[in-house]
């Protein structure tokens, strides 16, 4: 991530369901395959949720982040042993063949150039270190990938693209990592909740929403409904994990 947009928003992303837990965190866990006394970065952590997740399996962890109140935030709540680095992902200032285990959730469509970010995650793995990314996925539908996209960038001007699965396995091989298992979910979200957390205004929250409802195949797309007075939808996820030579 190349901008601190987060700074103001620790709050909101502290409570949010799906930072905190959810499918994405635990397949990006499975596919981590950590053991007992790994040395693991968690690059642009926010508030820490993957990283505590590390930490809880044993793992020695490095929190990064470039926005300095959410990575304060992540290590106020850490492990006593963890440390943290406030760090541009596409320049990560640590040597090469450091780390054991990368991970990286819920941050790659925030960066602008993505495959500088993820060659430097692959530079600091040693050899037959892992990668895990976990990342929203645009749909292969360019009709719906176009409304996810003017929705996200409305919702949140520091987003920069959701990239196809197929996009996501090219970044972790053109980075020289041999890619070894990718899964799909979603990350459920409550829509009014999701837009509080960027203090969208008001009207372009309703703008959203028709986005979101006028089209049956975006409804069916991302899981669009109302449900005791909540409206509620779905983005797909992809995480996918990738080894170092």
């Amino acid at each position: 991530m190349t901008h601190a947009a987060f700074d103001d928003r620790v709050a909101a992303y502290a409570v949010s369901p799906s930072h905190r837990a959810g499918e994405s965190l635990r397949l990006t866990l499975e596919l981590a395959a950590t053991r007992p006394g790994q040395r693991a970065l968690d690059v642009s952590t926010g508030t820490g949720f993957t990283g505590h997740a590390l930490a809880r399996a044993g793992v020695r962890v490095t929190y990064a982040d470039l926005a300095g109140n959410m990575l304060r935030h992540a290590l106020r709540h850490a492990p006593a042993r963890a440390c943290g680095v406030r760090s541009d992902s596409a320049r990560l200032p640590f040597g090469s063949q450091t780390y054991q285990l990368v991970t990286c959730r819920h941050a790659l469509h925030h960066y602008a150039d993505a495959a500088a970010a993820v060659r430097e995650m692959a530079r600091v793995l040693r050899p037959g270190g892992r990668l895990v990314v976990a990342d929203t996925v645009a749909p292969n539908a360019p009709e719906l990938a176009r409304v996810m996209h003017a929705i996200e960038v409305a919702r949140d001007p520091s987003h920069a693209r959701n990239r196809l699965r197929s996009e996501f396995h090219a970044l972790l091989a053109g980075a020289g990592l041999k890619v070894e298992r990718s899964a799909d979910t979603v990350a459920e979200q409550d829509f009014d909740a999701w837009c509080a957390r960027t203090r969208t205004h008001a009207s372009v929250i309703e703008d959203l929403w028709i986005l979101f409802t006028t089209s049956a195949a975006v409804r069916a797309a991302f899981h669009v409904h109302e449900a005791m007075e909540q409206r509620r939808f779905a983005w797909p996820v992809v995480v996918i994990a990738g080894v170092a030579p």
